[in-house]
């Protein structure tokens, strides 16, 4: 609606079009609710909303009427629901990778660049003109749209700041600088897949009766199974290095294993190995709306380093 006010304006035809579809979807809900409690039948959503062949059959091809309506067909979802079906994603992805590589052989542009592109030509105009009237998704500046697209530049603001050189091997962080025995790795792998399926068969168990005080019982019961899972390894490696060998089953045996598994066992010495590491010194965001510099929901904030050792005394 937005997109169609400002190209005709809220008097034109078009716009009160829409506006009466907005109506008409709400009484069309509401009858949806009646049908589900008195049985009254429901007239679906009419053809003309989102039928192009219908369009052109009733009122002819390239008629006035005819490209009216196909301008407001709601034949395709808004952009943001891309993060809400896969399928939408797919079908706008493949589109815009298209559209990008034509742009680039006819005009030396990726197909956002020629958009933001001053002084186009005719040719080029054409080109985004066409572009926009085949896009799969609707790509207004609507309020979702507008929201989406802010989240999505915040998403990769915050996504610069967890690369690293070496993403995959960022455990070795949790590690100490020593070398296992192979043996013992592949019994606590073992110990490991014992686990993994005890667990599997125990807790999934379907209860039927109280199962507010079943699904407590089965909670206690996975604290149990990771105690016994945890001091086995300890056995198994005679509470040397238990926390490394665990690490290595996790993240290198067994890639996609729930690392929760690991972090509730061994996160605490985890964590401890990471704090020894930096001396016990951590670094932390506090406000400073004076000078700080990194801005977050309206407060600037500072990064000041913390001792935790001073803390503990």
């Amino acid at each position: 609606m937005p997109e169609i006010e400002k190209k005709y304006g809220r008097n034109s035809n078009q716009y009160k079009i829409l506006e009466n579809r907005v109506k008409m979807t709400c009484k069309l809900q509401n009858a949806q609710i009646d049908k589900a409690k008195i049985g009254k039948k429901v007239k679906g959503i009419p053809k003309i909303w989102t039928d192009r062949k219908y369009i052109d059959e009733k009122y002819g091809k390239n008629t006035k009427e005819s490209n009216m309506y196909k301008e407001l067909l709601l034949d395709r979802h808004p952009y943001f629901f891309i993060h809400l079906y896969s399928k939408t994603k797919a079908k706008y992805k493949k589109f815009i990778d298209e559209y990008d590589g034509s742009s680039y052989n006819k005009f030396g542009l990726g197909i956002f660049e020629l958009i933001n592109l001053e002084n186009k030509t005719k040719e080029q105009q054409e080109y985004i003109d066409l572009f926009n009237e085949y896009m799969p998704v609707i790509f207004n500046e609507c309020v979702m749209n507008n929201i989406c697209r802010y989240l999505e530049n915040v998403g990769k603001d915050i996504k610069q700041y967890f690369k690293t050189e070496n993403c995959n091997s960022y455990y070795e962080l949790f590690l100490d600088d020593i070398e296992l025995d192979k043996k013992i790795l592949n019994e606590c792998n073992i110990e490991y897949k014992k686990f993994k399926k005890n667990i599997i068969n125990d807790l999934s168990l379907n209860y039927n009766n109280n199962k507010k005080y079943l699904n407590k019982i089965k909670t206690n019961k996975s604290s149990l199974f990771y105690d016994k899972f945890k001091n086995n390894l300890i056995k198994i490696t005679n509470n040397i290095n238990t926390k490394d060998y665990a690490i290595k089953v996790f993240y290198e045996l067994n890639k996609g294993s729930n690392k929760d598994i690991l972090w509730k066992c061994f996160g605490e010495e985890i964590f401890n190995k990471l704090l020894q590491d930096k001396s016990y010194k951590i670094s932390l965001p506090f406000i400073n709306n004076l000078s700080g510099k990194y801005c977050y929901q309206e407060d600037f904030f500072e990064v000041k380093e913390v001792d935790l050792c001073n803390i503990m005394k």
